[in-house]
């Protein structure tokens, strides 16, 4: 049995001490000497530079362009920007070797968007142009009274001009391109027979 003068000093010193530390909230494991916890602001502002790195990757690489005019190009690589910056908001951990794996998948597989956007494009324009060349070959009234070796010339220059417009069409299989092409078929093909004309005087 305690002492009186214990039990009335003591004790109630003992209870008061027990209490506060109950009461007190639970603190994690200490860090080790030395040891930084990240910013809070870590992965904001490792994205950036991620993303400026891979979208460098992008616009570095003359290939992924293939034949394709700028014009034919620019919508396809804008897209695939796009898609890059919303690959990077969805990186868990920027900055460590997993976010940069998480990454470099994405752009992998961008990458081979890209390129399949690139080939239907470029097959699209081929298929544009030589249609529309071929009308032009065809159209033997154009010609007029000129000979072949007369005719020639205006018929290389009016297929040029073809050319030209479909590297100017930013989507060559689409409808609206469709219509751009008929509009500037019969510019040129009034052009050929001014020029025809002009050759050949006065009948």
């Amino acid at each position: 049995m305690l002492f009186p003068s214990l039990r009335r000093t003591v004790l109630p010193t003992l209870l008061r001490w027990l209490g506060e530390a109950m009461s007190r909230p639970a603190r994690g494991p200490v860090p080790p000497s030395g040891f930084r916890p990240a910013p809070a602001d870590g992965a904001k502002a490792a994205r950036p530079a991620l993303e400026k790195r891979f979208r460098a990757r992008i616009l570095s690489n003359a290939a992924l362009k293939g034949n394709l005019s700028d014009a034919q190009y620019g919508p396809i690589d804008h897209r695939a920007l796009s898609a890059l910056r919303e690959a990077v908001e969805k990186v868990q951990r920027p900055g460590t070797p997993l976010g940069e794996q998480e990454m470099q998948q994405a752009y992998l597989a961008i990458a081979d968007q890209l390129n399949a956007e690139v080939r239907h494009t470029v097959g699209a324009a081929r298929a544009v142009a030589r249609r529309f060349t071929e009308q032009l070959r065809e159209n033997e009234s154009l010609a007029g009274g000129l000979t072949d070796d007369e005719y020639k010339p205006i018929l290389d220059a009016a297929v040029l001009h073809v050319k030209g417009a479909v590297e100017a069409l930013a989507d060559p299989g689409s409808p609206e391109a469709e219509a751009k092409m008929e509009n500037t078929m019969r510019v040129i093909t009034n052009e050929v027979r001014a020029k025809v004309a002009q050759l050949s005087g006065p009948s």
